[in-house]
């Protein structure tokens, strides 16, 4: 090691020594009166001078330590009697059940630790200095000890920490089972995390009594009961029995008194037998539901917790959390029943409905409908929100808002904007897929003139709504400015340690990235209902995908230029005027960029949806840049089962839908005829028979052979032969110019997904050829062009007229087999 670095080592350890030594020759001297020092010096001895340090030591002790130490042994009592007293008073009944906001309760306990922690010092100070001990000792002791356990009880029985124990039906208790209801319990109300049930994020000493109280030692369970007992860390407690796997019972303490006892169970609908009742997830339904009650029980004891949207029944709540643990569609819609049964005025469960009709909403009226539908809901959300109405449309039975501008200074205190921001975001949804129709089918009537007026506004309201959203998150306090100026200082390159520290904030504020994905959504939105509006001119250019890195440059000379990273909104402290209210221009513009730098897979798909809307306007390099563009961003989207699917019929990708590029990616690709899923599960059998390809089954040889070797039903087989027929002539049909893989996808289509027998198909080209040639050249080609389904209606005549002369060469031959063995008619 280098000798430079070991040397200033040594001399500070040496130096620490000299120091170290010189104090304990100072303490010993102080210890010895000069005139005992003096005296050994001159005797020569050292029995004198180390007895007389052994007197002034006891001294110092019984003249100076002794009163310190009885001192903080009062003082440490004083504190341990009124945190007991302040903790009895608690139980008191008009103390243990008290309705008082979070807010106060918090400051109560704030100034009772504080009178609790000064009144014994204040009370030994004054009662120095005073004349009459006693009567001073009374009157300030008794005074303070009084004010100190008054503030602290209140504060103690109002907190709003929770515990839970849950008991599985063998009589165990169920550490994870309790900790997954506390969680659901939590994410109740977690739009306003802020104003939830049970903080996290305030300090407490829960953690370490649960830590403490699981970890298995005594003494530490020992401890963790103390300090249960001294600051009531956990007031309210949760115990749910497990009676079976469809019912149990929740019942809930507050300071160790019963507030309420409920009977759990789910509804016996078939959703899931009995006998699957413990391997499923049907524990976690009844969580769902005795989390509801705990939730909707504790927020009528605190007034400022919000996120509940003024929700009153908590079955409603909970039989809405069961719903979105439903194994399949039937058990979802009938919970969301159920919920709206209960309290139809819920404007949870209402957008929870809707938000699952847009799901089946693929059609232009179905859209229509929905948006009708959705514009009472918004503004019922803005009703709640304590905010102007969006729409002016009227409200329906159980809504409760009136078409008039809000009261300042009303009785309630509005709810979170995340509902009204997110019923206005799928609202947008549902008009972007419309106008996506509405483009495609090409035949717009005056009535959309309007609708595209609310569209608009509805764009531009959200936009602003989303602006202050984003601005209210992005406001740092005092203490967290000062921090971040003080981690920036120690760091060489300060604006770089100060970008750190704002990108962790913004992911803790908001971790699920809610607000990120809404305010893409939002700009692309505005900027496509916009497009063509004075004033609006620059939001398409900044919408616009980069130009190719390597457009202006061979490839040999080209730079590689770095990916660009997203950049959230600046936290900054909040403004001590209301600054001048932003253009929705210049509001857009940097969330388009935050847009496109972006690497979540739902923002990359949404603005490939917008690329495919931007591919019908725009020319020359531009077209092939941004066709480019949507394809590479899709491609990355199919990873995820949900885009893979939701790709295949979303009306603004299907603008796209003539571009090579976009139909290798959305087509499904098919080798072969075994990759049919009708023929797929045979495929053994059939092999194991000498069969290699599929449409040579019908004319194959030994059918009973083969029927015991596929092991299935005699309707079954019938099926497999009439497909296999479907299949040759398929193959065999050369009309209409398609290839052998289209081809094939017609045939999977026919046999797969319209399940069509041969029968089956010429009925339904008799009744409606056009239809049947529609469907299957959306098959074939996805979004067809004119030319491309005449000639899939050509293909499927020929097809449909060869299979007709089939089957009717063999009921023929049927027919005169049976005239030959039939009796003489009687007559």
């Amino acid at each position: 090691m280098n000798q430079r670095i070991l040397a200033p080592a040594r001399n500070r350890r040496s130096a620490a020594t000299i120091a170290i030594l010189g104090a304990l020759a100072v303490a010993l001297s102080g210890c010895a009166s000069p005139s005992a020092a003096g005296g050994a010096a001159d005797a020569g001895g050292m029995s004198d001078w180390a007895s007389s340090i052994g007197t002034r030591w006891e001294g110092f002790v019984d003249g100076n330590l002794a009163p310190l130490a009885d001192t903080g042994i009062a003082i440490a009592a004083w504190w341990l009697g009124l945190a007991v007293a302040a903790r009895i008073v608690t139980l008191l009944p008009w103390v243990r059940d008290l309705r008082l906001t979070r807010a106060t309760g918090h400051r109560l306990r704030t100034i009772g630790w504080t009178l609790l922690f000064v009144a014994p010092i204040a009370t030994v100070l004054v009662t120095v200095f005073a004349k009459d001990t006693l009567l001073v000792w009374v009157l300030v002791g008794g005074g303070l000890a009084w004010l100190a356990v008054c503030v602290l009880a209140p504060g103690l029985a109002t907190r709003s920490r929770i515990d839970a124990h849950v008991i599985s039906p063998d009589g165990s208790t169920n550490g994870a089972w309790s900790i997954d209801a506390l969680l659901q319990m939590r994410d109740l109300n977690a739009d306003d995390p802020g104003h939830r049930v049970d903080r996290q994020d305030s300090p407490d000493f829960s953690e370490f009594i649960t830590v403490a109280d699981r970890s298995g030692n005594g003494l530490a369970s020992v401890a963790a009961w103390l300090v249960q007992v001294l600051f009531n860390s956990s007031p309210w407690l949760l115990q749910v029995t497990m009676v079976d796997g469809a019912s149990a019972i929740a019942t809930l303490r507050r300071n160790g008194v019963l507030i309420g006892e409920v009977h759990l169970a789910l509804d016996a609908r078939g959703f899931v037998s009995a006998a699957d009742a413990a391997a499923s997830d049907q524990h976690r339904k009844l969580l769902a539901l005795a989390a509801a009650y705990t939730a909707m029980t504790m927020a009528e004891r605190y007034p400022d917790v919000r996120g509940f949207y003024r929700a009153t029944n908590w079955r409603s709540l909970g039989y809405l959390g069961v719903a979105q643990m439903a194994e399949n569609r039937a058990e979802r819609d009938h919970y969301l029943n159920r919920a709206v049964e209960v309290e139809p005025r819920s404007l949870l469960v209402e957008y929870n409905r809707v938000q699952a009709e847009f799901e089946d909403s693929r059609d232009r009226v179905a859209l229509e409908q929905l948006m009708d539908r959705l514009e009472p809901v918004v503004n019922q959300a803005a009703w709640v929100c304590d905010t102007e109405l969006v729409f002016g449309a009227p409200p329906r039975d159980w809504h409760e808002y009136v078409l008039r501008e809000p009261v300042e200074g009303g009785a309630f205190r509005g709810e979170p904007r995340l509902m009204l921001l997110r019923t206005l975001v799928l609202y947008m949804s549902a008009a972007r897929n419309w106008a996506a129709l509405v483009d495609l089918d090409s035949t717009p009537d005056a009535a959309d003139d309007e609708r595209r007026a609310r569209i608009r506004r509805a764009a531009d309201r959200l936009v602003r709504l989303l602006d202050v959203e984003t601005a209210k998150q992005s406001e740092l306090s005092r203490r967290e400015a000062v921090g971040r100026m003080l981690r920036a200082s120690v760091r060489r390159d300060r604006p770089a340690a100060r970008d750190d520290w704002d990108r962790r904030v913004r992911r803790d504020r908001d971790h699920a990235e809610v607000l990120l994905r809404m305010r893409a959504r939002a700009a692309l939105c505005y900027v496509i209902f916009h497009e063509g509006q004075p004033g609006q001119e620059s939001l398409v250019a900044a919408a616009d995908p980069p130009p190719d890195r390597d457009a202006d440059q061979g490839a040999a000379d080209a730079v590689p230029t770095p990916e660009p990273v997203a950049v959230g909104p600046r936290l900054a402290r909040p403004p001590r005027r209301p600054g001048p209210t932003r253009e929705p221009v210049e509001i857009v513009e940097p969330w388009l960029a935050e847009t496109k730098a972006s690497g979540e897979i739902e923002i990359r798909y949404s603005y490939a949806c917008y690329l495919a809307r931007r591919s019908r306007t725009a020319q020359g390099d531009v077209h092939t840049r941004v066709v480019k563009e949507a394809a590479r961003r899709v491609e990355a989207a199919r990873l995820v089962d949900q885009y893979r699917d939701m790709s295949a019929w979303d009306p603004e990708l299907k603008l796209l839908g003539t571009e090579d590029l976009m139909r290798a990616l959305v087509l499904r690709p098919i080798g072969s005829a075994w990759e049919i899923s009708r023929f797929r599960h045979v495929r053994g059998a059939l092999a194991g028979q000498g069969i290699l390809q599929p449409d040579g089954l019908a004319a194959a040889s030994g059918l009973d052979t083969l029927l015991e070797s596929t092991e299935m039903r005699g309707d079954e087989f019938g099926m497999l032969l009439d497909a296999s027929t479907m299949l040759r002539v398929t193959e065999q049909t050369d009309a209409g110019g398609l290839e052998p893989a289209q081809r094939l996808r017609a045939a999977r289509y026919l046999i797969d997904d319209a399940a069509c027998s041969v029968r089956c198909l010429l009925v339904r080209m008799q009744q409606d050829a056009a239809e049947v040639a529609a469907e299957v050249a959306g098959a074939v080609f996805w979004v067809p062009t004119t030319d491309e389904r005449n000639r899939v209606g050509q293909f499927l005549s020929a097809m449909c007229e060869r299979l007709a002369e089939e089957r009717a060469a063999a009921e023929g031959a049927d027919g005169a087999v049976t005239a030959a063995v039939a009796p003489a008619p009687v007559e």
